[in-house]
């Protein structure tokens, strides 16, 4: 590892696909692009310069080494398959204060300290909601990681939505399962709710126009009311009605047990690929 000071202070970007754009459209326009570069580096120079494009001032490259070279920050946004490549490809240009922040899921702090050779390491797991400004992100620090960088990670995810800070790198796992992957979760049963709509009798449009409304009302209504989700769904359900029906349907055929098991998959997932990584 070098000691290296730059003038400039700069953001390398490892990995310049979906999430790297969700992450970092946050900070445009804001004093974090006003105040770094940004080094967009992905094997696709296409994608580095399409993110590249957003900042105020930003170099595309599809050189992963020479993207660290002067950074101050590093932001690891590709898969966890290709980790260890790139940290060990990055690691012995890396100055010596740099700050290492890890959007990929399953490696933990431990692995990539051994690849990337320091401890100065954040993990965030965000979501795609962020890509409009709706994330939810978990993020856990190493204890090496300094109140400046910990409020840096802070701005960043909350300029797209909400974050919790944990101090056990293991409910990262946890946070996964609810809310990283929990954007499918929902996009699933929308999916099916449109093809239900479609054998009402509706055209695809209709059925779309119908469950994306009806979605879009009841998580407004569940984040702005004063009642728990349980207690809304209750009040829609008059005895021996319609909707009451459905919920009774539901519980029938243990659709809360499959939520619920889906979601232990996806942790139990999580934790497998943190095994398979781990040194």
């Amino acid at each position: 590892m070098i000691d290296n000071k730059t003038q400039v202070p700069t953001i390398a970007v490892i990995g310049c696909g979906n999430m790297a754009r969700a992450m970092l459209g946050g900070l445009v326009g804001t004093e974090i692009d006003k105040k770094y570069h940004f080094n967009c580096s992905s094997r696709s120079i296409e994608s580095a310069r399409a993110l590249a494009d957003c900042f105020r001032s930003a170099t595309p490259m599809i050189d992963n080494a020479e993207a660290v070279a002067q950074a101050n920050k590093v932001i690891l946004s590709i898969k966890p398959q290709q980790a260890q490549k790139v940290c060990q490809e990055i690691a012995a240009k890396l100055s010596s204060d740099c700050h290492i922040i890890s959007v990929m899921a399953g490696i933990n702090v431990q692995t990539l300290s051994q690849w990337c050779k320091t401890l100065k390491i954040s993990r965030v797991m965000p979501n795609t909601p962020a890509l409009i400004g709706q994330g939810m992100s978990g993020v856990f620090h190493h204890s090496e990681v300094g109140e400046k960088d910990r409020a840096f990670i802070t701005t960043m995810v909350n300029n797209v939505g909400k974050s919790i800070t944990v101090d056990d790198e293991d409910k990262i796992h946890s946070i996964t399962a609810v809310s990283g992957s929990g954007p499918a979760y929902f996009f699933h049963f929308i999916y099916q709710m449109q093809k239900a709509a479609e054998e009402f009798g509706f055209s695809p449009e209709q059925a779309e126009e119908l469950v994306k409304q009806t979605a879009l009302g009841a998580v407004k209504l569940v984040a702005e009311s004063d009642d728990d989700a349980l207690t809304l769904q209750k009040k829609v359900c008059s005895p021996g009605g319609t909707t009451e029906q459905a919920i009774n349907t539901f519980e029938h055929l243990g659709t809360g047990k499959i939520i619920q098991e889906a979601m232990k998959a996806c942790y139990k997932r999580s934790v497998e690929l943190s095994a398979a990584f781990r040194l």
